[in-house]
């Protein structure tokens, strides 16, 4: 789950980062080769008017570009993804975690626990926070034996959604880009399937996935929209990342309107 991604202020820039790192070029896609859908919610995570509304506009824009339908979905198919997400990166109780971030082999994560506590851990609390979740609710050895049987079973609900060779979109998240800490501070109330629900059923399946900002709220802070495709489909990701970026008209650099 814990992966670098990269980040480019518009989509051909990812295409350039892709050619580089994968040492060969992208395919030229035919857009209308595969369907696409559009999926604006998943139950239980209500996302904001005015996000979903900027984002059936652009896709509306997408649909005269392409000259061709993007067919609405029934996110309610994906319910249940943010357990399945949560036993993935749980089953080890976050010992990958702690090897990636311990600074030497004296780290005690109690002992830092309590100290973050009192603004005295060298190690951001978040973090600490998120190991805490991982100590007290690990999924049990049996239902870690099962996950990559659920994990495929995802992919299987997937690839019948999409028609076997479509791409989804979806928004990004249900409110515009967070502060730092709000996602960590909602899974830990419990609320997370309130939250995460849009990005962690791409982390869960492994698949490629791009976003692309298509509006900003008025105080700043911007919004996108989700392509999802499916297994080694890098490709069409990145061309309807390109055809979502015209459509939208937007500026990275915050040029463009407030919504």
């Amino acid at each position: 789950m814990n992966s670098i991604g990269s980040l480019e202020r518009e989509a051909g820039d990812l295409k350039i980062l892709y050619s580089v790192l994968s040492d060969h070029q992208p395919k030229s896609v035919d857009l209308k080769s595969f369907p696409l859908f559009w999926m604006p919610e998943i139950p239980g995570a209500p996302v904001k008017s005015y996000i979903l509304d900027t984002c059936r506009k652009v896709i509306k824009e997408l649909e005269m570009e392409l000259r061709s339908p993007v067919r609405e979905m029934d996110g309610k198919h994906l319910k249940g993804v943010v357990s399945l997400w949560q036993s993935i990166i749980l089953q080890d109780k976050g010992e990958q975690i702690i090897e990636e971030i311990k600074e030497d082999e004296k780290f005690h994560f109690y002992r830092e626990y309590f100290k973050s506590l009192f603004a005295k851990s060298r190690y951001d609390r978040w973090i600490l926070s998120v190991l805490l979740g991982a100590r007290l609710f690990a999924p049990s050895e049996e239902k870690v034996r099962t996950l990559m049987d659920e994990v495929e079973r995802l992919r299987l609900r997937f690839t019948e959604l999409v028609q076997g060779n479509g791409v989804l979109l979806t928004p990004v998240f249900p409110v515009e880009a967070p502060k730092h800490g709000f996602v960590t501070n909602r899974v830990h109330a419990n609320l997370g399937r309130r939250i995460v629900p849009y990005l962690v059923f791409v982390n869960a399946m492994g698949y490629p996935a791009a976003t692309v900002p298509v509006g900003r709220t008025k105080e700043g802070f911007p919004f996108g929209i989700q392509i999802v495709g499916g297994f080694h489909e890098k490709e069409k990701v990145l061309a309807i990342a390109e055809s979502i970026e015209r459509c939208a008209g937007f500026s990275p650099l915050g040029k463009t309107g407030s919504f």
